[in-house]
């Protein structure tokens, strides 16, 4: 899908305001020693493009050409659902870039740590940073947690990924792992709750009594 764009003359944060109050989004494009380009987009398109998942690469009408941009950076509103402004980095087939993707994760509640140990899974990267040509850049990793077990976790290095992207982090990370919860430890914590329940309630009780007897 193209997005349409237009050429941003007026800016600052009043002008970036108004614009947004008009259904236009302001944005920039920069990168490849090249100067930036200021420029708005159409709230409508845009909001389009990103009600699908894992979208990495912009067509942009610019000019009357379409183009390819990648997404660096997009600023979301506080709490509305809205897009404030978006970064796009030009691209070139022969320059890698760095880029954050998705992990996808497959057979969770069908994991052999879930399933049959009832033990807990604890997600600790849910993006990784990859470098590679933009030609190559998935939408999401997918990792398969069917043979996950406790004290066995997923590291960097066994993820599968094709030989032309480079993942940069050491392959020793832990992505994930599966972990189960002392249920004595639990146990002896909770009575322990509920005995400071019980001082706390007695010494009300008592303050309670002596302020009678007074």
């Amino acid at each position: 899908m193209k997005i349409h764009s237009f050429i941003r003359n007026k800016l600052g944060t009043y002008y970036n305001n108004k614009n947004r109050y008009k259904n236009r989004i302001p944005g920039v494009i920069y990168g490849n020693n090249k100067k930036n380009i200021n420029l708005i987009f159409k709230k409508s398109e845009l909001f389009k493009i990103f009600k699908k998942k894992n979208i990495n690469i912009l067509k942009i009408i610019f000019k009357k050409k379409i183009k390819k941009f990648l997404i660096k950076n997009i600023q979301f509103h506080a709490y509305k659902k809205e897009i404030l402004h978006i970064d796009l980095l030009r691209i070139s087939n022969k320059k890698k870039v760095n880029i954050l993707i998705p992990l996808k994760f497959k057979n969770i509640k069908n994991s052999y740590a879930v399933k049959s140990e009832n033990a807990f899974i604890n997600f600790i990267y849910k993006k990784i940073p990859i470098f590679c040509l933009p030609k190559y850049i998935p939408k999401y990793i997918l990792l398969n947690l069917k043979n996950l077990k406790v004290n066995n976790p997923i590291l960097v290095k066994n993820i599968n990924i094709k030989k032309n992207i480079k993942i940069k982090l050491n392959k020793n990370i832990i992505i994930l792992n599966a972990y189960k919860i002392n249920e004595k430890i639990i146990k002896e914590e909770i009575k322990e709750v509920d005995n400071n329940k019980n001082i706390k309630k007695n010494n009300i009780e008592n303050n309670n009594k002596i302020k009678k007897n007074e």
